[in-house]
């Protein structure tokens, strides 16, 4: 498993040279062409209301549609956004049946070997992915989303298939030009041959736009409560965006996790990334520490520390690739390990308006 995690490393070291990471393709000298690359709209809007570029108006129109900024107060509800997709699936999956990464437990001391069907099998997986999505501005600043996914991937190698649906339905209210409030409820479903997840949850938040030194920033403050199958559990997330000249987007994330007895959840997590042009295509390059624990394993408490490490590429305006490493120390040396994972994205069949 060890290997697997340094061939992660020299995997992507090719594709990082390849992208020619020093070479900066693509106007960078502002704040707001920075902010082109962020995830949130809101950040998008705020930087180019704050930088005025020439044509800004253009530029914002279909981003105050899309928040719902448009929306005439006491008209009717109107779908302002959404579609559907279906794409293939290929990638390398580190861990298709959800098994142990280690090769060997210990037991009062004594090293046993695990058998493979329940070792972490590593290999292709194949097939569809799709999803439906609506967005409906129900009052000035006020939004309804719907997003239901799923995907279906078979290892034919391992016989084995994984199978995953989510949905959410958020509704997000601004309290002003830079404040406004989220709350959701959903579920998260994954099936592997040895793991299964079952999760609903609710969540709050709230968000802000501030004109930081460092550049146009948003930031976010989420409350989650997740319930699952026999137990409950509480987390709190922060996260930001910024954008700035010359750099990119850098993202910020921290979250903190109720212990659960007898469950390995996470307790504390810190990510950072970058998003930027380099070589003319948008390269996402992400790092994040986790730590869990909760759970008891023969005995003994165990304890994981995952650092894992992501590079995602634009090949085509329809075509990216993601290489991501995922490297794990356990208390319990039978959930030690590392695991590749790579995966080819194309956006397939899709429709949106």
């Amino acid at each position: 498993m060890r290997r697997g995690f340094f061939a992660g490393v020299a995997l992507a070291i090719p594709v990082l040279l390849a992208s020619g990471l020093y070479a900066v393709a693509g106007p960078l000298d502002h704040n707001w062409q920075a902010a082109l690359f962020a995830r949130s709209e809101r950040l998008r809007l705020f930087a180019l209301v704050l930088d005025k570029p020439l044509g800004v108006g253009a530029a914002i129109g279909p981003l105050r549609r899309s928040l719902g900024l448009n929306q005439p107060a006491g008209a009717a509800p109107q779908r302002i956004g959404g579609g559907e997709f279906l794409a293939p699936v290929l990638s390398w999956d580190g861990n298709i049946n959800g098994g142990y990464k280690g090769d060997t437990v210990l037991i009062g001391g004594l090293p046993f070997r695990i058998d493979a069907p329940y070792r972490a099998h590593a290999g292709i997986v194949a097939g569809l992915r799709g999803g439906v999505s609506r967005r409906w501005a129900i009052a000035p600043g006020t939004t309804l989303d719907l997003r239901l996914n799923g995907s279906f991937v078979r290892a034919p190698r391992f016989d084995e298939n994984v199978t995953t649906a989510q949905s959410a339905l958020c509704l997000e209210h601004g309290l002003g030009p830079t404040l406004w409030t989220t709350g959701c409820g959903g579920s998260v479903t994954q099936l592997r041959t040895l793991s299964t997840t079952r999760e609903q949850f609710v969540s709050f938040g709230v968000g802000g736009l501030v004109a930081a030194p460092f550049g146009p920033s948003v930031i976010e403050a989420t409350y989650r409560h997740s319930m699952n199958p026999g137990w409950t559990r509480d987390s709190l997330r922060l996260s930001s965006e910024t954008a700035r000249r010359g750099l990119g987007v850098v993202s910020l994330s921290a979250s903190l996790g109720e212990r659960v007895t007898g469950q390995n959840s996470e307790l504390f997590s810190f990510g950072v990334g970058l998003t930027r042009p380099i070589a003319g295509q948008v390269t996402s390059l992400a790092v994040e520490l986790a730590k869990t624990g909760g759970a008891r394993f023969l005995g003994q408490e165990r304890r994981d520390k995952n650092l894992s490490l992501s590079i995602t590429r634009a090949i085509s305006p329809d075509l990216s690739a993601t290489v991501g490493a995922v490297r794990t120390r356990s208390s319990i040396t039978a959930f030690s390990g590392s695991e590749l994972n790579f995966s080819v994205n194309y956006t397939g069949w899709s429709r949106y308006r």
